[in-house]
């Protein structure tokens, strides 16, 4: 079945192309998580549901 939807697939380029933006995405959120600086952010997130009647 694999080879059949291989020998079918003359044009890869969309393919392809969806492959990088894939990578790319990807790639990307990994860096936009892990940032520097971004710890103190994700700590006071996590605290948010823990502070449920105190004010700001």
């Amino acid at each position: 079945m694999k080879s059949e939807v291989l020998t079918q697939a003359t044009n890869l380029w969309p393919q392809i192309f969806a492959l990088f933006i894939f990578i790319a995405v990807f790639v990307g959120a990994c860096l936009w998580i892990f940032r520097k600086n971004s710890a103190k952010v994700y700590d006071e997130m996590a605290n948010i549901p823990l502070e449920k009647g105190q004010k700001r």
